[in-house]
Parts: C-alpha cells; sequence; structure tokens
C-alpha cells in the first residue's frame, strides 16, 4: 500500500512511517495530546456523577446518565471505526475534540450559573457517547500508522501506561478540586454577580469541568501539528460505501471464531465487572466513606495507578511464551473476580483503593496484549474497524449494566457487589472451557487467508 504525505508545508512532512515511537516526532505529539485529552477526562468522570446526586440525590439517576452516555456509542461505534479506515484517524481526532470542547463549555456555563437541570444533562452525555464512537476506534487505530510492526508493542505501551498515569493523576485532583478548590475559585469570581449565589461544591464541578474543557482545546493543538501517512484516492470501489465497508469489518470478524470468542468475553466480563465499578463506587463512597468525592476520587486514582503499573510490565517483560498467552487471558481474569466481590466488604477508602489496584493491574497488563496481539493479526485497511468491535466489545454493553446497577443498588449496594464478582467467576469458568482460549498465541498470523475469505463472502 502507498502512502502519500497530507501537507508538505507539515512540521514532519519529511517523516515516514517511522521505525522506533520515541524517534518519531508524530509519535511524541500523539503521546503528549492523548495524555492531555485523558487528563482533562477524568475530571469530567468524577463530576459527572457528583453533579447528578447534587441535582437528584437518586443513586438510579447517576447509573442511567452514565448508560446513557453508552448507547450512542454503542449504536455509532462500528460507524466510527469505518470513517477511521476512510479517513486519516488524527482528522476524526481533531474534529471531535473540538466538538467536545464546544459541548464542555457550554456543561461548565450552565452549572455555574446554576441554570443546569437533569434532562439537560442526559442531553451533554448523549453528545460526548457519540464523540466517543469516533474517538474510540480512532484512538486505537492510529500507532500502527506510525510505529513500526516490530515496536508496536512499545509504542502501545507508552501511550497507553500514560494515559493510565493521567487517570491515576486525574481522579484524585479531580476529587480535591470539587471539595476544596471550589471555595478559592468562588473568591475569585465574588465580584461576578451571576456567580455570587454559586455553592462551593456545584462551583468546584463546574471548574472540573472547565478544565476539561481547557484540556480538549490543548489536544486539539497538538493533532493538528500532527501529519498523519493518507491513503492515496485510488481505492476499491466498495470502500466507497460505508455500509459495504462496514459489513466487511463484521465479515472478517465472523469468519475468525477465536476473534467473535474473544470479543464475547470481553463483552460479558465488562458487562459484570464495568457497571459494579462504574455505578456503586461513587454510590459506595458518598454512603459508606467520610471523605466523600475525595474518596472517590482516591479510589479512581487507583485504578489510574494499577492500570498504568500493568502497562509499564507488559512493556518491560518479556512477551510471554505462545504456549502460555492463552493462560493468561484465563487467569488474570480472576483478580477482578476477587476485586468486585471484597467491595461488598469494604470500610475506608483506603482498602478500597487497595481493591481497585490489584484489579487494574491485570487488567492493564492483559489490555496491552490483546490489543497488539489484535492489531498485529489485523490488516491495515480493516484496523478500524476490528478496533471500534474490540472498544464495542469493552464499552456497547455499558448502558444495560450501568442501568441494571442502579436498579440494584436501590435494593443492595452489597448485592450488586457479590453478585458481579460470582458473575465474572463464571465468565472465566466458561473462558477455561473453550479450547481455542488456550490456542491464543500460538496461531500463525492468518491475516492474508481471513481477509480474503471475508472480502469474498462480502462479494457474494
Amino acid at each position: 500500500m502507498n502512502y502519500s504525505l497530507a501537507s508538505d508545508n507539515s512540521l514532519l512532512a519529511s517523516e515516514q512511517i517511522d521505525p522506533k515511537p520515541l524517534e518519531s516526532l508524530r509519535f511524541r505529539l500523539l503521546w503528549v495530546a492523548l495524555t492531555i485529552s485523558v487528563l482533562g477526562d477524568q475530571f469530567y468522570f468524577v463530576a459527572l456523577p457528583w453533579l447528578v446526586l447534587h441535582l437528584t440525590g437518586d443513586s438510579f439517576a447517576v447509573g442511567t446518565v452514565l448508560a446513557l452516555a453508552g448507547v450512542p456509542r454503542s449504536l455509532l461505534m462500528l460507524v466510527g471505526g469505518a470513517m477511521t479506515d476512510r479517513f486519516s484517524p488524527r482528522n476524526v481526532m481533531l474534529i471531535v475534540n473540538c466538538c467536545r470542547m464546544v459541548l464542555m463549555g457550554a456543561l461548565a456555563y450552565l452549572v455555574l450559573i446554576q441554570k443546569i437541570q437533569i434532562w439537560m444533562v442526559y442531553l451533554f452525555v448523549l453528545g460526548f457517547g457519540v464523540a466517543d464512537a469516533f474517538f474510540f476506534p480512532a484512538q486505537n487505530s492510529i500507532v500502527p500508522k506510525i510505529v513500526a510492526k516490530k515496536y508496536l508493542q512499545t509504542g502501545n505501551a507508552l501511550i497507553q501506561s500514560t494515559v493510565q498515569l493521567s487517570m491515576f493523576i486525574g481522579p484524585m485532583t479531580a476529587g480535591w478540586v470539587i471539595a476544596m478548590l471550589g471555595t478559592s475559585f468562588k473568591k475569585m469570581l465574588v465580584k461576578v454577580t451571576i456567580l455570587a449565589a454559586t455553592p462551593t461544591e456545584v462551583m468546584g464541578i463546574g471548574l472540573a469541568f472547565i478544565i476539561n474543557m481547557c484540556g480538549f482545546l490543548l489536544s486539539a493543538v497538538i493533532l493538528v501539528l500532527i501529519s498523519m501517512p493518507e491513503v492515496e484516492t485510488a481505492e476499491e470501489p466498495n470502500h466507497d460505501n460505508l455500509l459495504v465497508s462496514m459489513r466487511e469489518g463484521l465479515a472478517y470478524v465472523w469468519h475468525d471464531p477465536l476473534l467473535v470468542r474473544i470479543f464475547l468475553i470481553i463483552a460479558a466480563l465488562n458487562f459484570f465487572w464495568t457497571g459494579p465499578v462504574l455505578v456503586g463506587i461513587p454510590i459506595l463512597a458518598n454512603v459508606r466513606f467520610p471523605e466523600g468525592a475525595v474518596a472517590f476520587g482516591i479510589i479512581m486514582s487507583a485504578e489510574g495507578a494499577g492500570n498504568f503499573l500493568g502497562i509499564i510490565l507488559s512493556g518491560l517483560l518479556p512477551r510471554p511464551k505462545p504456549e502460555r498467552f492463552g493462560l493468561m487471558v484465563i487467569l488474570i481474569p480472576l483478580s477482578l473476580f476477587s476485586g468486585v466481590a471484597l467491595y461488598a466488604f469494604v470500610t475506608s477508602s483506603i482498602w478500597g483503593a487497595l481493591v481497585m489496584l490489584i484489579m487494574a493491574v491485570g487488567n492493564g497488563y492483559l489490555t496491552i496484549m490483546l490489543i497488539t496481539w489484535l492489531q498485529n493479526r489485523t490488516p491495515e485497511k480493516t484496523l478500524g474497524r476490528l478496533m471500534s468491535l474490540f472498544v464495542f466489545s469493552s464499552v456497547g454493553i455499558l448502558p444495560l449494566t450501568q442501568t441494571l446497577s442502579g436498579l440494584i443498588i436501590k435494593y443492595s449496594l452489597t448485592g450488586l457487589f457479590i453478585g458481579g464478582g460470582i458473575s465474572v467467576l463464571a465468565v472465566t469458568i466458561i473462558a477455561a472451557l473453550m479450547p481455542q482460549i488456550w490456542a491464543m498465541g500460538l496461531e500463525e498470523n492468518t491475516n492474508s487467508e481471513i481477509s480474503k475469505t471475508s472480502e469474498a463472502e462480502t462479494v457474494s
């Protein structure tokens, strides 16, 4: 496949696909842009459930708000992957971050002037869900386009480790901003009449959204500086049709039984793990821990720290032997089972953070291994669509699991965590009974054969 650069006047016009990540200006700029964007996102993720609790005081409302964001993300994820394959992933990320910046600015303004209502929050999270559907496939597809294949795992580890470091710093800082810095921010704006009556906690929530908005702005500016290799305009005719392009991506997975099983297992694990964590932890912090928002921030920061450590280990430790890859895919989810169940008995933010740390180490390590495994066995022309399906298997079921978690919490917070842990254990046992999972890493790269099969099936 031939490539041509988007702009001869770019800072990077003379740079082709780079042999090593840290020697690439493209990669370094991407690294910084994603780090800033994710760091800002953590302020939103902490502030949003606190805003909903402030407006409604209802744990079910927290679940439904988080779930609603996942609806467009799930429905449009494959569209986002197809668009990423047709256009530069850099361009997709740039446009999405500009849209996010505008949405976040509007949300911050309405919060600060106390005009925000719960129905408005639902509309905003719908908008952010649409943005995620396009951003995630582009983010997971861009590294193979600028890093040589033999350094792909290193590039993924560098990107994801810094992202997770941001997820460690961000939530803890966001909790502190909401709980503490709102007072200082209010004093600074005391002369602004329209904000005079804004409560301190609401001021802190608004400030968290403003920080997120600034992160999107800075990330977009950096993305502008990156010149991505673009596919030449001469393409196969069927790539001109977005629906056909999406169908090709689905056909590729359908004709690969191992991918089908992997995506189903990932979806099931996330259904029983993510819902209790995303919905249950903020409620747990609010009703059981005296630190409130600060406790929530500490626990979510522990998740970032654990993922960071797991990703670092994936880059430093030797790649597992092929015959042990499937064993890791089966064993690591056991940490998720034990962690989710333990939250039923956690009585302090410190213990809550420790449990989260242990779960996240395994999650971070396994995520890098799976992403690299998938990227290595996927043809570049279908990478965006395959990564969109990978992300869909991770987040596509979030609306259902978050809504269900919100309902269960109304009856028993303890039951939510115990039930989630037992369900994760059941999925792990089912995975252990699949011979294809044990064989992961042993198969040879069959990209061309699978691609030809899926293309022939699509034509027929």
